[in-house]
């Protein structure tokens, strides 16, 4: 077999392989924001504080994403980007107003027991 060949056909390969394991289109980090959006729409409810921060983590690292391909996007993909955006954003305002009110009602709480204690002293 002519070495040249050989090496030419070893190169193609290399080269299909390089492409295919960096397909990283614009597409890509849309499609990770719907998934996400997916995820928290379904899960919400159940998720931890350690969890939140996680989707937080993620929300960030698909919006770096996002922001390397802005320029690509069409004013269609950028409507459908800000639709799962502003639900994502919804969610986690939920939970922040959830977990500030049982914030306020812990500290109601303690305040009636700190007044409680105060009197009792008395």
């Amino acid at each position: 077999m002519n070495p040249f060949k050989h090496f030419t056909s070893f190169l193609f390969c290399a080269f299909c392989v390089l492409c295919l394991t960096s397909c990283d289109t614009k597409r890509t980090p849309i499609n990770n924001l719907e998934r996400l959006t997916s995820k928290i729409q379904h899960n919400a409810t159940e998720y931890t504080e350690a969890e939140w921060q996680e989707i937080v983590d993620e929300l960030e690292e698909i919006e770096g994403q996002l922001e390397q391909h802005r320029s690509q996007y069409t004013d269609e993909e950028l409507r459908e980007i800000g639709r799962l955006e502003g639900i994502c954003f919804a969610q986690l305002t939920k939970y922040s107003i959830l977990s500030f009110q049982d914030r306020i009602d812990d500290a109601l709480t303690e305040v009636d027991g700190i007044m409680e204690g105060f009197l009792q002293e008395l």
